[in-house]
């Protein structure tokens, strides 16, 4: 009976251990704490090191970015429509052309 009572605690003992493990493995990466700093000598939690003057310096490179992408599109498009607009003159000039090709021919075969 000692021994029955013996080999149930050891295997308790072994579940709880092997759970225990199974959840350290498990706990997320931000769960860890921060590294602390020491300013002036009070402990700080670490800070980026990024200043106000390169944010800013980042915005003004992304609104540049952003306004030269907006021209180069207008630009484009104005292309495109111009280029649009010089075919539908050519193919007008080459519909109007037709016409008076095949109102010559009919022309010819009405005096015949």
């Amino acid at each position: 009976m000692k021994s029955n009572k013996l080999l149930y605690v050891i295997i308790v003992l072994l579940l709880l251990i092997g759970l225990v493990w199974w959840m350290h493995d498990k706990t997320p990466e931000s769960a860890a704490v921060p590294p602390i700093q020491k300013v002036m000598g009070k402990p700080v939690a670490a800070a980026p090191m990024v200043d106000q003057k390169t944010i800013n310096e980042l915005q003004k490179q992304m609104q540049t970015l952003s306004n030269e992408m907006h021209q180069a599109l207008t630009t484009q498009q104005g292309m495109t429509q111009k280029a649009i607009t010089q075919l539908q003159a050519q193919i007008q000039t080459q519909i109007t052309k037709m016409q008076g090709e095949i109102q010559q021919l009919q022309n010819e075969i009405q005096k015949k």
